[in-house]
This record gives C-alpha cells, sequence and structure tokens, in this order.
C-alpha cells in the first residue's frame, strides 16, 4: 500500500472483489444478533473467496474542514480471503458486509425448524433462489 508522502491517512478500508462462490449443502446457517438483542437464523448459501485488490486511504484536512479518500490499487499477487455469504436480494455478499452477524454454524437440516426456514427462504426470495439452490445440491 502506498500514499502521497504529504498525505497522512487516517482510516484505511480493505475492498475485496469475489473471484470464487463454493456452494454450501443445506444446514450451514448465519446467525445474526438484532438491536433487540434477539438471534437471527437464516440458511448460509455460499462461501466466497476474496481478492483484496483496492484500499482506500481516508484522511481529514482541519483547515478545510473536508473528508478525503484515495483509492489504491493492490498489485498481484492479491491477499485473499474466504468468508461466509448472505443473500441479499438475490445476490451473494460477505456476512461482514453488515452489523449484528454473530456466526455461522451447522445445524442438522432434519431438524423441523430448519426445514421451515428453508422453505419460507425459499418463499421470500423467490424462483432464482430455488434454481440456484437446487443446481447447488446436484
Amino acid at each position: 500500500m502506498t500514499t502521497k508522502p504529504d498525505r497522512r491517512h487516517d482510516r484505511a478500508f480493505s475492498n475485496h472483489t469475489t473471484v470464487s462462490v463454493t456452494a454450501l449443502p443445506p444446514g450451514w446457517m448465519n446467525v445474526w444478533r438484532l438491536n433487540d438483542g434477539t438471534e437471527f437464523v437464516e440458511p448460509c448459501p455460499a462461501l466466497l473467496l476474496q481478492e483484496h485488490r483496492e484500499t482506500d486511504l481516508v484522511w481529514n484536512t482541519p483547515e478545510h474542514s473536508r473528508v478525503h479518500y484515495e483509492t489504491v490499487t493492490e498489485t498481484p499477487p492479491y491477499d485473499t480471503r474466504t468468508v461466509f455469504a448472505a443473500a441479499e436480494d438475490g445476490e451473494l455478499v460477505p456476512v461482514d458486509d453488515h452489523s449484528g452477524y454473530i456466526r455461522t454454524e451447522y445445524r442438522d437440516p432434519n431438524e423441523p425448524m430448519h426445514a421451515a426456514m428453508t422453505v419460507l427462504t425459499a418463499a421470500v426470495m423467490g424462483p432464482k433462489w430455488r434454481k440456484t439452490t437446487q443446481e447447488g445440491d446436484r
């Protein structure tokens, strides 16, 4: 990571790009903590392999009361990470993009509660989710 010598950044944010998706079998669940302290559980559809391709550098300039940023493009070979995915509006996103994420765990798909959540998720997300899930189960 490089910055211009006359600028000092206060914060750095890593930007990751998904380069590979591995579907998970039924039973993997993302667990979230809601504002009231209760836990919310939903199916975890996949693992995402991501590369760290850019870093956003952010700094304040007191003389102008402004926030500035610069995007630095990383060079290969990229640092990689593997993260659990969540389904959002029919797309897969890293779970760490959202607040309240606690963990991903395996739960027996034959439990009645898991079967009910799978049916509910399919009803909410529609045909695209059902098709993707069925293809991933093959």
